[in-house]
């Protein structure tokens, strides 16, 4: 890999994310573009165009051909373990309720049929940002500081306000949380099929449970024509805001759990 150690790309790839993003927002238009179902959002798309002809060719082809690691259970235990049994606590004090929401078959249902169409839609803007991410993992100094910064400063600008009004808060902390499961997932659990597949489903299913009122999300992970949904869930108030950053967290504790006392194996040195 070529110039593998210069911040450059990344910087410069941040800095035009977000200023491009803010300019949308002002604009009033989307950050991203759906073509032929396929989903491309600005800050997984363009990161990696300033980092596409420093990989090489040998990358691409070692990534998708021969994955450094190839067992399913920390992705699964992730997804599903603490999660689970969190829900499940929540739902027997009855803080969460099955619910009767709007489009239960026309969304909810078909949603899970239509689970292989989604993932496959979103597959080329996630295979984009793992090669990014990539880049920045292989740095041979502050390894650690520029995964974080390459996988949370792209999205920065979503959660700035034009105009006077509250940060979000819970979706800062859940983007955090999200940067911080790259880098276990890089540098121990390196494998491009399950890291699309793990950072789709994750989003998928904490929406697919507890609904969303981003428009983005539900149109970018789901269907199109939809502006939010509500989730097969009813929650208590008091926890709704906190169900999605502590599902996110739960599957970095699971996982980072598995790198402490996991066997050892590293993907990047």
């Amino acid at each position: 890999m070529k110039n593998k150690n210069s911040f450059i790309p990344i910087l410069l790839a941040v800095v035009s994310v977000n200023g491009l993003g803010i300019l949308l927002k002002y604009l009033d238009l989307n950050s991203f573009i759906i073509l032929l179902g396929f989903r491309f959002h600005l800050a997984l798309v363009l990161p990696f165009l300033f980092v596409m002809h420093l990989l090489g060719t040998t990358k691409f082809r070692n990534e998708f051909i021969d994955p450094f690691y190839k067992k399913n259970y920390p992705y699964v235990l992730s997804l599903l373990l603490i999660p689970s049994i969190i829900f499940a606590v929540l739902y027997y004090i009855e803080y969460i309720n099955l619910g009767d929401p709007e489009y239960f078959y026309e969304f909810g249902l078909s949603s899970l049929v239509d689970l292989p169409i989604y993932i496959v839609w979103n597959a080329p803007q996630l295979l984009m940002f793992y090669f990014f991410l990539l880049y920045a993992a292989e740095r041979k100094k502050l390894k650690l500081p520029v995964i974080l910064f390459a996988a949370v400063l792209p999205f920065a600008y979503e959660f700035i306000p034009l105009q006077e009004g509250e940060y979000d808060l819970f979706g800062i902390f859940t983007l955090i949380i999200t940067g911080i499961l790259t880098v276990p997932l890089l540098l121990r659990y390196r494998n491009i099929y399950w890291f699309t597949i793990f950072f789709f489903l994750l989003f998928w299913i904490s929406i697919l449970l507890f609904g969303s009122g981003s428009s983005v999300l539900v149109k970018i992970i789901f269907a199109s024509q939809y502006s939010s949904w509500e989730g097969f869930f009813e929650v208590n108030k008091s926890i709704k805001d906190y169900l999605v950053p502590a599902y996110v967290l739960s599957a970095a504790v699971m996982l980072l759990f598995l790198v402490l006392f996991g066997k050892r194996e590293k993907a990047i040195s």
